[in-house]
This record gives C-alpha cells, sequence and structure tokens, in this order.
C-alpha cells in the first residue's frame, strides 16, 4: 500500500536478529529505503527504548523499525504518551503501527494504521487523550 502511494522510506532498522532481519529485508523488498536496510544494537526485547525514542524524535524523514516485543510496545508508549510504563498498543507477533509525528512534535498513531492482530489498549488510550 505504502508503496503503492509513493511514500519514500528514508531508512529501514532491525535489531540484527535474524527473523527482525528476515522480515526487514522482505520491507526493504516492497519500499527500497533510500539509505539502506541496517541492523542496529538498540532494538532488542529487553533494551532501553530511551536513546531510540530520543533519536527518533530528531527524525524527520520516514523510517521503519523492526524489533521485538517488550520493546516495541515499551517505545509505542513512550511516544505517544512520554511514558515507557504507559501501554498504549497491545502488539500480537508481526504486529504493525505506523505512528506519525505532528507538528506540536508529539505522536499519534491512527487507527487504520494498526495492523490486524494488534490493538489499542482502551484504558491507556483513555488515559493518553490524544490517541
Amino acid at each position: 500500500m505504502a508503496a503503492e502511494l509513493g511514500v519514500g522510506i528514508e531508512q529501514i532498522r532491525h535489531s540484527g536478529k535474524t527473523r527482525a532481519r528476515e522480515t526487514a529485508e522482505i520491507l526493504g523488498d516492497v519500499l527500497p529505503p533510500r539509505e539502506g536496510v541496517v541492523a542496529t544494537s538498540d532494538l532488542g526485547p529487553l533494551d532501553d527504548v530511551e536513546p531510540v525514542a530520543e533519536a527518533l524524535d530528531q527524525e524527520v524523514e520516514p523510517m521503519i523499525l523492526v524489533g521485538h516485543l517488550p520493546f516495541m510496545e515499551r517505545l509505542a508508549g513512550r511516544l505517544l504518551t512520554g511514558r515507557v510504563e504507559q501501554p498504549v498498543i497491545e502488539f500480537n507477533n508481526a504486529g504493525i503501527a505506523c505512528p506519525e509525528k505532528m507538528n506540536s512534535g508529539r505522536c499519534r498513531i491512527p487507527s487504520t494504521m494498526i495492523s490486524k492482530g494488534s490493538r489499542y489498549l482502551q484504558s491507556a488510550s483513555d488515559r493518553a487523550g490524544h490517541l
């Protein structure tokens, strides 16, 4: 869908673990990123989300992150509410969410951009107020 819309991806980053690398390469074949598909050491299941969230705050070009649970759920909480411990999205394996940065600098995820099998956690979205 993104390729059909002409969405350009700057880079696809993955954890380096086999399954994440394979997924990133498949995505890269469909949405060839300008800066390639690269492994990074900070997307592991138990890694600290803060360095990734801070780096994403500075990014202006679209990118794809391919990571693992519980990291991705914690990162979503940090990006959407500012708090790692604030669960906002419940991902299933192979779940996808597409956060977008608003003019205010905050992130949001349109409900149409959550893959089947992943879902907003109602109580968290009520608390976040901007989902």
